[in-house]
């Protein structure tokens, strides 16, 4: 290899690289993806709830969001992601805190569709959180399946809510993702669960970082 060649190739492994380094710039979009199925009626809807509200309170001031609830069909809170706002949190915390396990049936694939299907907003990575008792009409190989497909388009993050949810779906989720898995009952406190979460979404991979 000649000189310009390792010129070139060092100018380009700069070029990559920079960009990671500006995490402090970074800006992100958090979909909550929240299981509003019959199944999650009682203390797992509540639980549900609980950690949404901690996630909402917890996001950077510059980010934007949304949230879905999902069972046999979906439904978004907006159209699409809004600004984190003073206005925009309470609307998002009068949902979460109001919110039932109404919507029939559960299926995760159409409301990941409609994520992966829709135009990102410039300059923001995509971050999304399924909240969920896994119990998921498609199957848990359809769902991690669409999610190991659309890995360039986002990062995963799961939580398991209630001791009987889906360690195979909820850790798959988050494998083919490039998230975390966690599991939350309503005997424990889950704070410290659900702020690790989010940390670790705040810190992209390398090979996530926008070019600023």
């Amino acid at each position: 290899m000649d000189l310009q060649e390792l010129k070139s190739n060092a100018i380009e492994r700069r070029n990559f690289l920079a960009p990671s380094l500006k995490f402090d710039d970074q800006k992100f979009e958090f979909v909550f993806v929240l299981d509003r199925s019959g199944s999650m009626q009682g203390d797992k809807i509540m639980l549900a709830s609980r950690a949404l509200v901690l996630f909402l309170r917890s996001l950077p001031s510059t980010c934007i969001f949304n949230v879905i609830g999902f069972g046999s069909g979906y439904e978004k809170l907006h159209p699409t992601s809004v600004h984190y706002s003073q206005n925009s949190l309470e609307q998002a915390t009068k949902y979460a805190q109001g919110m039932s396990a109404n919507l029939g049936g559960t299926s995760l694939i159409p409301p990941l569709q409609a994520i992966y299907g829709s135009s990102q907003a410039p300059g923001f990575l995509t971050q999304i959180f399924v909240l969920t008792d896994g119990h998921n009409a498609e199957g848990a190989q359809a769902v991690v399946n669409l999610i190991r497909n659309n890995k360039p388009f986002a990062r995963v993050f799961s939580l398991g809510i209630g001791s009987g949810a889906s360690v195979a779906l909820v850790n798959g989720i988050a494998t083919e993702g490039g998230g975390v898995a966690e599991f939350v009952t309503s005997n424990e406190k889950i704070e410290t669960k659900v702020l690790d979460q989010l940390k670790i979404a705040l810190k992209p991979s390398l090979l996530k970082a926008i070019p600023v």
